[in-house]
């Protein structure tokens, strides 16, 4: 096999190259392997490259042998070198890519727009500091065309993704084990870490997009998450983590759900921990109709900014949540200056902003919604129907935000907030129910026990609705001066 060329790198002519013994090819040597040659061990033989590896995206490597790839030899390798084609589904490029991610390197990720490479099992990131990076003039296109499977399982530290378009098998029926690229630690104890996707195109998924569990210190920025079924971004006792700069859009039900069921664009949530730290910023939402835009449940010192809601079903939830009946609340989270604006649902839709603690002995206590404004919201069954909508709560501020065209009620408190504050918002017109109920008030607290909780100094923008209205025990409520009328 050896020849070299002027620079003295060993350069071996076309042709295929059976490897019936362990070699090994030294640091101090250069193979430069061109279009044409094939590196093929034998089984339980071992090839070892420590030398400098030069070749581009075309297959170098066959046999049923080991490829060892030394420290020094390449930073980076292409799933060519294995035998992958981005042909539309002709080549299974899964063992390709799977060869690929064993040495620990880099992937770089070519193909073309309009051409896919068909994976059909998991790909599994077991290795610190890779990465799936596509080229910077255009996405590489990946699709998992195997249901019941996710397409990327991470289990390792400072993985990142880029550039890449993933697709999956279907986004009508909705399937637990469906998820794009699913990022997994071990346990409450054992978390991974810097995780990065970024300018990807996600969709057609059964289950998430994107989903993380036991994650911290990683980013989700300027990605294209669409057309899946459930969830955009889900996390799972999540810390310390960025999601800024997608656009989620399209998140259905799945088929197979009941009326019962949801679907979501950006979560945090929590289970056996209480996640922390994590921020959503500058995303925009489109197309939630079943549950929730953004949503911590619970969460703890989360921040919601600057993001843009269109035609979600509800907007903005922090929420508590009981598990294993252990109650966990969401606390000093901050929701400010986002939009959130119905279009085309009609009135068939729920709360702009929302937040609850688990049971009134167990509430959220200090979350901050400022400067925000939603357009068109109100209005869920079961007495819930203010377009801010809160129980279970303490120490909450509700503070200079700006609700349009509300169904029934503005903003209702509906029971157990405690010394909360609701003041310099304004409210502007109220109507009618989807069902035609009459409106409420523009603010009305149900249920009663507000106690210590402050009503002032909104403007309330009403044609023939009462401003205030009262059902339930609350003495303690203080509705000071507001400004009514048109």
């Amino acid at each position: 096999m050896a020849s070299s060329d002027q620079t003295g790198a060993i350069t071996p002519p076309a042709g295929v190259y059976a490897i019936s013994q362990d070699c090994t090819v030294p640091e101090t040597a250069v193979l430069r392997v061109s279009d044409g040659v094939l590196l093929a061990p034998s089984a339980n033989v071992n090839l070892t490259i420590n030398g400098k590896l030069e070749a581009g995206p075309h297959q170098i490597f066959g046999g049923e042998g080991t490829i060892t790839l030394g420290a020094n030899s390449t930073q980076q390798v292409y799933p060519e070198w294995w035998g992958a084609l981005a042909d539309n589904g002709n080549t299974d490029s899964t063992g390709a890519f799977s060869k690929a991610l064993s040495t620990g390197k880099v992937l770089i990720v070519t193909g073309s727009p309009d051409r896919y490479y068909k994976i059909t099992e998991p790909l599994t990131v077991s290795t610190d500091n890779q990465g799936i990076v596509g080229p910077r003039t255009h996405m590489a296109f990946i699709k998992q065309v195997s249901r019941q499977k996710p397409a990327f399982h991470v289990r390792a530290n400072n993985v990142s993704f880029r550039s890449i378009k993933l697709e999956g098998a279907q986004n009508s029926i909705y399937d637990r084990d469906e998820i794009g690229i699913y990022a997994e630690g071990i346990n409450a104890n054992q978390y991974i870490r810097g995780i990065s996707i970024e300018e990807c195109d996600i969709s057609r998924f059964g289950r998430h997009n994107i989903e993380f569990r036991y994650v911290e210190k990683s980013s989700v920025i300027n990605n294209y998450l669409h057309d899946s079924v459930r969830g955009g971004f889900v996390a799972y006792n999540v810390n310390t983590t960025d999601v800024s700069s997608n656009r989620v859009e399209n998140i259905l039900p799945g088929d197979n759900i009941g009326a019962g069921g949801g679907s979501y664009g950006i979560v945090f949530a929590g289970s056996d921990t209480d996640p922390y730290g994590n921020s959503a910023a500058n995303n925009t939402i489109v197309n939630i109709p079943r549950w929730m835009g953004l949503q911590c449940e619970p969460s703890s010192t989360t921040t919601f900014t600057n993001n843009t809601l269109i035609d979600c079903k509800c907007g903005i939830n922090i929420a508590g949540y009981t598990y294993k009946s252990v109650p966990h609340t969401s606390n000093n989270c901050l929701v400010k200056n986002n939009t959130i604006v119905n279009r085309s649902l009609g009135k068939s839709v729920g709360f702009a902003f929302g937040s609850g603690g688990p049971d009134p002995e167990h509430p959220n206590n200090g979350n901050v919604y400022e400067a925000n404004t939603s357009n068109g919201y109100g209005n869920t069954t079961v007495g819930e129907m203010g377009a801010a909508y809160f129980r279970y709560n303490q120490n909450m501020k509700f503070i200079n935000n700006i609700l349009l065209n509300n169904f029934r009620t503005g903003i209702q408190l509906r029971g157990y907030n405690i010394n909360c504050e609701i003041s310099g918002n304004t409210i502007d017109t109220i109507s009618h129910s989807e069902t035609g109920a009459n409106p409420v008030a523009a603010i009305y607290a149900s249920v009663g026990h507000n106690d210590g909780t402050t009503i002032d100094g909104n403007t309330l923008k009403l044609q023939n609705v009462k401003p205030f209205a009262v059902s339930g025990p609350d003495p303690l409520l203080r509705i000071g001066n507001n400004a009514i009328g048109y």
